[in-house]
């Protein structure tokens, strides 16, 4: 999505709401200079911005990016429910990783290690997981 569809398509939603800018802007989490970026299309537009646009109003994400013929932006009662019940989901499978990566020594370093290398390494990084899946279902 471009970064000036992302503001048109805000600036429509803050309208369907009724909200002032200041208002839109402080429900988002966005400070006024961040807001006037978006503005200005100088902010990078990123899927976690348009997901927690999509989840703070109860939006269509497909609407937002544009990708939906469906006229009404909103989500229905169940489509509601089923997005809760995903992310609450997914939040017990992060905090289970947590919980494994705190109790396995040496597993923090070792994702800060292949988090900081440069993207031309991930073949290696690829390769490193295949060795290791292999490795573990051996001892298994």
């Amino acid at each position: 999505m471009k970064k000036i569809d992302f503001f048109k398509k805000m600036e429509e939603i803050r309208k369907i709401l009724g909200l002032n800018q200041r208002d839109f802007a402080e429900k988002m989490s966005l400070n006024p200079n961040q807001y006037n970026d978006y503005q200005r299309s100088e902010g990078e537009i990123s899927r976690q911005t348009i997901m927690l646009v999509a989840l703070l109003f109860n939006l269509r994400k497909e609407w937002i990016e544009d990708l939906s013929d469906k006229k009404d932006p909103f989500l229905n009662k169940q489509e509601i429910d089923s997005a809760r019940l995903a992310i609450s989901e997914r939040n017990k499978n992060q905090i289970e990783l947590m919980r494994l990566i705190k109790k396995r020594e040496g597993t923090e370093e070792l994702i800060r290690i292949i988090i900081d290398l440069p993207t031309e390494d991930n073949e290696f990084i690829k390769e490193f997981l295949v060795r290791l899946k292999k490795m573990a279902k051996k001892n298994s």
